[in-house]
């Protein structure tokens, strides 16, 4: 029987790969080789590590090199599989039988890095570098682990892998650029920065693309353009992104994006500025005529926002300061760690009060630029400082009595803002006292002894009045009952009617018991409310 030559060449080439590989790594050869004649997994510590690659195998006695590199051709079918579906990297070596060398390329990240004309063709011809040698099975290995990340990204399982991987992809086209890539409300936001000055073009459809395109630039807003509006030349990358963007078009913005600080003080005439609001935020973005910043408190309910234009004549030609209140972002949290709340609320007092405020904006720890604080619409100020008024006192109860609300909507709290505001004074160190207290009505005591016992006393001791202490359980903060407290009203300056005081003189003399007298208030009475633990000794 004659030999084949190509099985020999085959089995050659076989051979001397397996000779190469590290014997603990797990070579389990495919059968039938459709694409892939060998599925590798390394090892990790003697154990396999799940890190896999497979590998095309192809012997040859006729290799094809340059200075630095072997040429080889694959046919296109098998190179698009691997590009488009296969889920392991997939490393090419082609073995040189009669010189004992071998050599490995990993395609899918090749492939993505030549033009996609290779796609209407039969076969392509691959370039693989000379220092890729079998003989070094550690920069394989290396090769082999970051060709296992790369598929992961290529074949993204979460919004930051694809994220990842489209900023390499786009970064491979063109290296002068920093891509940043992001995805926010279903759409792909892409941010190029460029490393250095880049020459290229930008063409329009017609007149309209233009004048929309220049009003964008000078806004620093971001302007939707219709596939086919625009055009670019100069850089790969843009011919990527429209090719990608197809028939839904593409939104640009070119305005500079900059992070920044920004901290709001109270400025008196003369007098050292108080800090209001300290380290908030920023994001400036400027077009040409332009600017808006917004800040935010990450967490909490507000956020400002400073709108200013430009001129030829000067850099800085009007600034206009909103503010917006959203009480939605608080609703839920837990009352006493709401973000930001002690800086907000001083804030709107300070606003409400119509203090001296000012901002002033750092990047990269110098002062920008400094703005005017002002209340645009003075009626929704006061209503928000009364709201935070509101809240405010509802988080001193709670840390008074040893609750953990949440923070409630605007509905729930006008409902329960009466509640609040009665809690709050009852825990006062002065608590509610109503002066002038008049009328007359009853007491039941329990023991007329006893009763009678302490009556005495206060009058031995001068004091011909005594007090009165009435126990009722509190509303609750917020839908929290306050177990372990009630509301105390106590009533002082009180005296038994003549009458009474011959009933309870004749009970005790009885021998003691329940009775119920009259009781009158004096000119000295007054009533007290406060809240009180319910087992303390002001209970008592």
């Amino acid at each position: 029987m004659t030999p084949n030559p190509s099985y020999e060449v085959e089995q050659e080439a076989d051979a001397f790969f397996r000779s190469k590989l590290n014997k603990r790594w797990l070579k389990r050869e495919q059968r039938p080789d459709f694409y892939v004649d060998y599925l590798v997994e390394m090892d990790d510590e003697g154990g396999p590590s799940g890190e896999k690659f497979g590998v095309q195998l192809k012997g040859t006695r006729s290799p094809k090199y340059a200075q630095d590199s072997l040429s080889f051709k694959m046919k296109v079918k098998h190179l698009k599989y691997y590009v488009d579906k296969s889920p392991e990297p997939t490393f090419v070596v082609v073995v040189d039988v009669d010189e004992h060398r071998g050599f490995w390329l990993f395609l899918q990240e090749y492939m993505k890095r030549v033009d996609d004309e290779w796609r209407e063709q039969q076969t392509f011809t691959v370039r693989i570098p000379i220092t890729n040698s079998l003989d070094d099975v550690d920069s394989l290995r290396r090769a082999a682990s970051k060709a296992v990340a790369y598929m992961r990204n290529m074949r993204p399982g979460s919004v930051g892998s694809a994220a990842a991987h489209l900023e390499e992809s786009l970064e491979s086209l063109d290296e002068r650029f920093d891509v940043t890539v992001s995805y926010e409300d279903a759409t792909t936001r892409v941010v190029l920065n460029p490393k250095v000055d880049v020459d290229g073009a930008l063409h329009f459809k017609d007149a309209n693309a233009r004048q929309k395109f220049d009003e964008l630039k000078a806004s620093g807003k971001p302007g939707h353009f219709a596939a086919g509006e625009i055009h670019f030349t100069g850089s790969p990358i843009f011919a990527e992104m429209l090719a990608r963007a197809g028939e839904a078009g593409v939104t640009l913005q070119t305005a500079k994006r900059i992070a920044c600080r920004c901290s709001i003080f109270e400025r008196g005439n003369g007098v050292a500025e108080k800090v209001v609001v300290p380290g908030m935020d920023g994001i400036l973005v400027a077009g040409s005529r332009e600017a808006e910043l917004s800040i935010t408190l990450e967490g909490s309910p507000i956020t400002m926002r400073i709108a200013m234009s430009f001129t030829d004549e000067s850099l800085l030609a009007d600034m206009k300061f909103e503010l917006s209140y959203v009480q939605e972002k608080w609703v839920g949290k837990e009352l006493l760690l709401a973000p930001h709340f002690d800086r907000i609320a001083g804030l709107f007092s300070c606003m409400a009060a119509g203090e001296r405020l000012g901002l002033d904006c750092e990047i990269d720890g110098n002062v920008m630029f400094k703005a005017a604080v002002t209340a645009s619409e003075p009626d929704m100020v006061a209503q928000i400082d009364a709201i935070l008024s509101v809240l405010g006192k509802a988080r001193s109860v709670a840390r008074h009595v040893g609750l953990r609300p949440r923070m409630p909507t605007l509905k729930t709290l006008v409902e329960a803002e009466q509640q609040i505001l009665d809690l709050w004074s009852w825990t006062r160190d002065s608590p509610h006292v109503y002066e002038g207290v008049t009328g007359s009505g009853s007491a039941e005591f329990d023991d007329a002894l006893v009763a009678k016992k302490r009556i005495e006393e206060r009058e031995l001791a001068g004091e011909a009045t005594f007090d009165r202490k009435d126990l009722k359980p509190p509303p609750t903060l917020l839908g929290l009952p306050l177990n372990g407290w009630a509301v105390a009203r106590i009533v002082t300056g009180l005296r038994l009617t003549k009458e009474s005081r011959a009933s309870l003189d004749a009970v005790a003399a009885s021998g003691g018991g329940r009775v119920t007298v009259d009781i009158e208030c004096s000119a000295e009475s007054a009533c007290y409310t406060s809240l009180e633990r319910v087992n303390g000794r002001n209970a008592e």
